[in-house]
């Protein structure tokens, strides 16, 4: 289980593809996953990212979801972490 991560952790990016490429190296291609890449006229384009922080309670879930169509698990609630990454490679957690 990966603990939650905060920004002050992380080193300072230049773009979203050497954030991108930090994240994916450090927990795996899959334990963090693009979930959307927006563009936003006053925000300009940036990725919003989902990183399972908790993939055994994180699979029991989506497990769960399959079987009964819903999951109110607490475990499930916090296996994930969600990231938005500018393209300017700003990271906000």
């Amino acid at each position: 289980m990966v603990k939650n991560i905060s920004r002050e952790e992380l080193p300072q990016f230049n773009s979203h593809d050497e954030a991108r490429a930090y994240f994916e190296q450090k927990y795996g291609d899959s334990n963090f996953q693009l979930i959307e890449e927006i563009v936003d006229q006053s925000e300009g384009t940036f990725y919003l990212y989902k990183l399972i922080v908790d993939p055994e309670a994180n699979q029991a879930g989506l497990e769960e979801i399959k079987q009964k169509g819903y999951c109110s698990s607490e475990a499930f609630i916090q296996s994930t972490q969600r990231i938005k990454i500018m393209e300017n490679g700003e990271v906000h957690i």
